[in-house]
């Protein structure tokens, strides 16, 4: 959306928690286009993601759960950033600071039939 549309100049995906959740964010940031074709573009992506799913090997799918679990893992950089997490996970009402480990272990037992599946419900 970015560079083949030149819709705007932010545009990504991250993981963002929401209230104990796991979630996923589409952003896209744009001073010339409607929030309207920026819309549609993000559920054009959606839908295009889905059908690249089919051609996803299970080998590459274990390595991608694999490098998702290692980017989880990373130790905090500095003391700032160790903070925010600590201070989020208190929000989140997680007290043994332990979500983060249940996360990885729930992602890393995950097959891709049920990611799919999901992807395709949702």
């Amino acid at each position: 959306m970015r560079t083949e549309k030149q819709y705007g100049y932010l545009v990504g995906v991250g993981y963002v928690p929401i209230n104990r959740y796991p979630g996923i964010a589409f952003y896209i940031q744009s001073p010339h286009i409607d929030a309207i074709t920026l819309t549609k573009a993000i559920d054009e992506f959606i839908t295009d993601s889905l059908a690249m799913l089919v051609e996803i090997s299970d080998n590459h799918w274990l390595h991608l759960i694999n490098e998702l679990a290692g980017q989880l893992q990373e130790k905090d950089n500095n003391l700032r950033i160790k903070s925010q997490r600590f201070g989020a996970d208190i929000c989140n009402k997680d007290l043994s600071f332990c979500d983060k480990e249940q996360l990885v272990s729930a992602i890393l037992t995950l097959n891709f039939d049920q990611v799919k599946s999901f992807i395709k419900k949702h």
